[in-house]
């Protein structure tokens, strides 16, 4: 065991040999030990996948409802309707799977627009209203189908003209856009689609699911979306939908399949992604990781560790409070003992406890509490200095050890306080951080973990300290890189409804040993407000109490606040774009709790669009300081005693375009774009809350110190001409953490200017010259201390490829693992004859691999309004950049062990993604892709690859990358 501990912190996702143990992708470690013959098998490569032809939002007759005119309580608000109609509001509640119930206000009282529709589930009307309309559905969902002997869930459908593809998948991502389909979904249609997997089960699996086998065999999905119905060789297995499944874990055991042969198998899943409840882009498919799980009949439940630690002051020891719970799959009553060990940072053990599991009888769980672990001097978790700690759980019978967990915690004390803020480990924190969707460009939902590592460095790159996961939870590597990274987390789920209730609980056990965690949040917004089931609310509450009660509940609520409201069922009170004016009047009317802006700053920007007021269609322009300026520091003014803001939002994702209308297809909230380019506002974040901040400061990431200054035009055209002379001139906008700007035009200074408090100098009517502009940074004695120069470009040239991930200039690692699905984020700059970016350029970029096991997975460009395909090999440049996402092919870095299971077990497991043969001992050490352009000149760059997940694999690269973050260009 102790040996595996040196490994455990990186080693790639793979099968767990009999002996020793190896770290799969989320923050609990496990491995069977002893005779258990127990497995945990990647099942991500090799299935087969078409889309149905019912494409488009589901039918929404009104003879669905039964009218109703009344108000019924414990709804939701829907505030993003494309229009305030009935109908449209009936629509809304058609799209959401478990919706029964719509009402929308007709009266003539004078009530808010977000607060015109509301949809849920209500079963009978709460009081008689004329000033309501709505409905009732007389069905509910469709009962669940029996066993499959015609169409792809059975075992004889011809698939063999069917796509092969890996999961993660996102389908919907793929798809064409269209003006016609809805702008919350980015104008992507909705659409269904079947997978189907064949996989060949060896005898001692198919054993393994016999009763008196001593094993158990099951399939963990980390996520399906929307509405999942499985089938094992024709066997109708389970339904998971909507709130159950689509943001949350599940797993589906086959020791009931009866269905289950030694030899070929297939299952089919039927995706129902027609159903949405967002305003957001949101997915559909198999967009999370997969698992074949064998395990002893008797064994720790899947999310059955709870280890809660703490630390208090002077923080002298720490504590460790197992609470764990153990699963009996077998039909007979089983017992045995359990112990869990704390090691440190180091690799010594530091603690332990042990104790007896009773006789737990078969088909039960039973959970154990052992004495509490005292941990002497511990190295304590930060955002400075996230320390880590291990706890390995056993599980031993009378055959010896049967099962076995690896859990990373982590020592610290989260003190919050009405009138001081947060306080963590008893040093004030003021929360720097930022809201985020879970999409990307070309991959959407299926985000991996480097580009998510990428994201989360970008976040510390500009300061941040905080991520609220907007507005579910995510993919359950994300926490373990935060937990690296020191990066705290607000978790949530958005709807107050009571079929998320079981949702929010799966949130809540599977993330509760992640020391990264801060928060768990309930509802967002609309499900917050005056409509909101104060009964429901108490139990979310009581949920998170019952399998945490480590952490404090909120809700980033909008609208009034205070006694009467959902604030009486929150510990720490979250709001959602608070003026100042707000926060102030607000901090009397909540008792003793916290205060935080939990939402805030819906600035909207566009990468170099410099003069949007000169365009023909409608766009947010590259400078959004003065926005940024007047509501970013609305938590910091004066006011200690608010915790702190969550913006909206770091990256820009697909949904929620500007202004809601075509052509835009994503978002332009984001400080980054949505392929992750840097807009201006990165470099206004990093002079505010990096360069801007002490590096004492126990909330600021330990990214070295430095200046920043960054002038926000190109130098490309003028944006007005000066009456009544016609003198062209430009306002130039400067960012800086300087206290003085001198700004030059070809070496002539157009004067120094005193940055304001809120970190840009203006310069407002300045001579328009091509050639070269300079901002100089100065100190208050008139040194010089930073530049940044644009220089008006020539004709396109040629192009210049980078590497954005992995890269150190981003804190992302060096070399790709090669485990068949890490990826690189390559980017392709259109430059003139002397190597300057051509800020103007379209050029049309087309990637390929030249050599090395590598595809290229997708494209972008980050243009909100570009509706060229997102899985393709081509894009157009947008500013002179184009987005190029490459994935390896192969899997050499898994055991060899895995690698001779999956080549027998896996059917279509090299189809798409090929397995190193077990006996190799070398592997490919590089992709070389190229770019090409008509016209230009074309580029090749080389990605280095590795086997060593020890060293290269995303989370030891976290670990070791908390001095660095995304500060690139």
């Amino acid at each position: 065991v102790f040996f595996g501990l040196t490994r455990m912190a990186s080693v790639a996702v793979g099968r767990i040999p009999l002996t020793g143990c190896v770290a799969v992708w989320c923050t609990v470690f496990v491995c069977f030990v002893g005779n258990s013959n127990g497995e945990r098998l990647k099942f991500d490569f090799g299935w087969r996948f078409d889309l149905t032809d019912n494409q488009g939002p589901p039918q929404c007759n009104a003879s669905k409802f039964n009218s109703t005119k009344g108000k019924c309580d414990g709804l939701e608000a829907v505030t993003n309707l494309p229009q305030n109609t009935s109908e449209y509001c009936r629509q809304a509640c058609c799209e959401v799977f478990d919706c029964t119930t719509w009402q929308f206000f007709i009266g003539t009282r004078n009530i808010p627009k977000t607060s015109l529709c509301w949809i849920g589930s209500c079963p009978a009307i709460t009081r008689e209203d004329p000033d309501w309309v709505g409905g009732m559905s007389s069905t509910g969902p469709p009962p669940p189908p029996g066993p499959a002997t015609l169409g792809p869930a059975s075992t004889r459908f011809n698939d063999s003209s069917w796509a092969v593809v890996d999961t993660p998948h996102d389908y919907l991502i793929s798809l064409p856009y269209s003006k016609n389909n809805a702008f919350k979904n980015g104008f992507l249609p909705r659409a269904n689609a079947y997978y189907r997997k064949h996989f060949r089960l060896p005898e001692d699996w198919a054993r393994a699911a016999e009763a008196g086998s001593g094993s158990t065999v099951w399939i963990d999905f980390e996520g399906c979306y929307k509405v999942c119905t499985v089938w094992l060789n024709g066997q109708y297995l389970a339904t998971y939908g909507d709130s159950s499944a689509a943001y949350t874990s599940f797993t589906i055991p086959l020791d009931t399949a009866h269905g289950l042969v030694s030899g070929d198998n297939v299952i089919a899943i039927h995706v129902d992604g027609s159903y949405g409840t967002e305003h957001w882009y949101s997915g559909a498919g198999l967009y999370r990781h997969i698992w074949l799980v064998r395990a002893p009949t008797l064994h720790l439940a899947e999310t059955g560790v709870f280890v809660p630690s703490f630390t208090t002051p002077p923080f002298a020891t720490g504590t460790v409070a197992p609470k764990l719970t153990v699963q009996n799959d077998a039909a007979s009553t089983e017992g045995g003992s359990i112990s869990c060990t704390v090691v440190g940072p180091d690799g010594a053990a530091v603690g332990h406890a042990q104790g007896a599991v009773p006789s737990v009888a078969g088909g039960s769980l039973q959970t154990v509490s052992l004495p509490n672990i005292t941990v002497n001097a511990p190295s304590l978790w930060s955002v400075q200095h996230p320390s880590l700690y291990t706890v390995i759980t056993t599980l031993t019978t009378d055959s010896g050890a049967v099962d076995t967990r690896n859990t990373t915690i982590g020592f610290r004390d989260l003190t919050w306080s009405h009138e001081g803020g947060l306080f963590v480990n008893g040093k004030h924190v003021k929360i720097r951080g930022m809201c985020d969707h879970n999409d990307f460009t070309a991959v959407g939902m299926a985000v991996t973990e480097r580009i998510n590592l990428f994201r989360v460095q970008s976040l510390r790159g500009i300061g941040g300290n905080g991520w609220r996961m907007s507005h579910n939870p995510y993919r359950n590597t994300l926490y373990d890189t935060m937990d690296r990274l020191g990066v705290l987390i607000w978790d949530e789920t958005r709807d107050l409804l009571a079929p998320q209730l079981p949702a929010f609980g799966q949130m809540v056990r599977e993330h509760r040993n992640h020391p990264s965690i801060m928060v768990w949040s309930f509802c967002n917004e609309g499900g917050c407000g005056s409509g909101a089931n104060h009964t429901l609310a108490q139990e979310f509450r009581d949920t998170a109490y019952e399998w945490d009660g480590t952490r404090p509940v909120s809700g980033n609520m909008r609208g009034r606040v205070g006694p009467g409201t959902l604030s009486d069922l929150l510990d720490v009170q979250g709001l959602s774009h608070p003026t100042g004016d707000v926060l102030d009047s607000v901090f009397g009317e909540i008792g003793q709790k916290s205060l935080i802006a939990s939402e805030c700053c819906s600035c909207q920007t566009m990468r170099g669009e410099n003069h949007a007021a000169n365009k023909s269609i409608p766009k947010p322009s590259n400078f959004n300081a003065d926005c940024l300026s007047e509501q970013v520091n609305r938590s910091d003014d004066g006011r200690p005693n608010v915790v702190g803001s969550m913006v909206w939002t770091l990256f820009d994702y697909y949904g929620e375009p500007y202004q809601h209308v075509w052509p835009h297809v994503t978002s332009s909230y984001g400080s980054f774009d949505v392929a992750g380019f840097p807009k201006a506002a990165v470099w206004w974040y990093r002079a505010l809350w990096l360069f801007g901040i002490e590096t004492t400061d126990a909330g600021r990431p330990p990214i070295a110190q430095d200046h920043t200054v960054r002038i926000v035009q190109d130098n490309e055209r003028a944006s007005r001409a000066l009456h009544p002379n016609g003198t062209l001139i430009n306002t130039i906008q400067v960012y800086s953490d300087a206290p003085k700007v001198e700004l030059f035009s070809n070496g002539h200074s157009q004067g120094v200017v005193d940055r304001s408090r809120y970190m840009w100098a203006e310069w407002d009517s300045v001579p328009y010259e091509a050639g070269n502009l300079t901002a100089v940074a100065l100190s208050e004695a008139g040194e010089p201390l930073a530049s940044h120069s644009v220089i008006t470009a020539g004709a396109p040239s040629a192009l210049v490829l980078s590497v954005d991930a992995p890269s150190p200039l981003t804190g992302t690692g060096t070399k790709l693992l090669l485990d068949g699905q890490d990826t690189a984020l390559i980017r392709a700059t259109v430059v003139d004859a002397g190597g300057h970016t051509v800020p103007l350029s379209t050029n049309n970029v087309t990637f390929e691999i030249v050599s090395g096991p590598g595809r290229v997975l997708g494209v972008g460009n980050g243009d909100p309004t570009n509706h060229e395909p997102n899985q393709a090999t081509w894009r157009s440049a947008f500013h002179g950049l184009v987005r190029g996402v490459v994935q390896v092919t192969l899997d050499a870095s898994s055991p060899s062990s895995e690698r001779a299971e999956l080549l027998a077990m896996d059917i279509d497991g090299g189809v798409r993604t090929q397995i190193l043969d077990p006996h190799s001992t070398t592997a490919p050490t590089t992709i070389v892709v190229r770019a090409s352009s008509l016209g230009l000149q074309s580029a090749e760059l080389t990605i280095n690859l590795s086997v060593d997940s020890e060293h290269d694999g995303v989370l030891a690269v976290a670990a070791r990358s908390v001095n660095l973050g995304n500060t690139a260009a």
